[in-house]
């Protein structure tokens, strides 16, 4: 690791013994030496952040924070490489959304939760929403909190499965895992570690997208009992893609070409997504363009600055 190992030629032995001109100097030979630029320097100088942010589960751990009272992301230029300048200076980069609307996105989404979770109550245990407007409403929040709260790439957030979820209690501590398939790099399925505030908010929508989810399994079994469709092909590819879809939790109505009477029933795609999350901003009263993609690279920037606590979400 090159940190730890330039520690070791200045005979720092410890975390401890670190001074902030130990941390000075890192950065100067990173940005004035190594000439990296601001993602590369961000990079290689994130272990330091975790140190900090991990402090009290190290040994000897650092005595004070490593920027003072600025954030690394700030210090590596990184605020400085957005939208069309990213560009010019031949930085491919996801902006990440800023502290203000990202506050206002967040408190908006779980302030559904929140009054959605009250009708539940009030209504009781059975009760299974059937406006169409509240459910989208209430689909396109977690979809939001879930994305911000677990570091999911957006297929990945589409892709859970109902139920695929839970809580397990190791040492007197719980956690909170969501399971799902990692398609980009093969990994197949698997666990992200979210806060319990995402799982309430799955299970809410659990709830509220049951009419819908009953609607799928109709259109299946209807497709199912066709013998003689005027259109196998699609007859069939249709049917397949249905019951691939039957156990997604976050389900929207698609008409197929715009044509209302081919009206169905499928797993969010990403462009729906982004349409969910443009909508979400604008409902939450920022112009902030959030587009999925940006969720992640957020995330990341959270839980550096707040030891994936909610601190930072709101």
């Amino acid at each position: 690791m090159p940190f730890i190992r330039w520690l070791n030629n200045l005979g720092v032995s410890r975390f401890a013994d670190v001074r902030p001109i130990h941390i000075s100097n890192y950065v100067y030979h990173c940005k004035n030496e190594l000439k990296l630029r601001p993602l590369p320097l961000y990079g290689r100088l994130r272990v330091i952040d975790f140190l900090w942010v991990f402090a009290a589960d190290t040994i000897f751990p650092l005595q004070s924070d490593p920027w003072g009272n600025s954030k690394l992301w700030r210090i590596c230029g990184v605020s400085k490489v957005k939208g069309s300048a990213s560009a010019n200076k031949n930085v491919g980069r996801t902006d990440i959304i800023p502290s203000g609307e990202q506050s206002k996105i967040f408190n908006y989404c779980e302030s559904i939760v929140r009054e959605m979770k009250a009708e539940l109550a009030v209504s009781g245990i059975g009760y299974h929403p059937s406006d169409e407007r509240m459910s989208i409403r209430c689909r396109d929040a977690v979809l939001y909190i879930v994305s911000i709260t677990s570091g999911m790439r957006n297929d990945e957030a589409i892709g859970i499965e109902v139920g695929a979820w839970r809580r397990e209690i190791k040492n007197g501590v719980k956690f909170c895992w969501v399971s799902t398939i990692e398609h980009k790099t093969g990994k197949g399925r698997v666990e992200y570690l979210v806060p319990e505030l995402t799982l309430d908010a799955l299970e809410l929508l659990a709830k509220y997208s049951v009419p819908i989810r009953k609607e799928l399994e109709l259109e299946i079994r209807n497709l199912a009992r066709t013998i003689d469709p005027s259109n196998p092909t699609e007859h069939l590819l249709r049917l397949e893609k249905a019951r691939r879809d039957s156990k997604k939790l976050f389900l929207g109505r698609h008409a197929q070409g715009g044509k209302l009477q081919d009206k169905h029933v499928e797993a969010l795609s990403g462009q729906a997504s982004n349409a969910a999350f443009d909508r979400i901003a604008k409902a939450a009263g920022s112009d902030w363009p959030l587009r999925t993609h940006q969720c992640r690279r957020t995330y990341a920037r959270c839980f550096v600055e707040s030891r994936m606590g909610r601190t930072s979400l709101i």
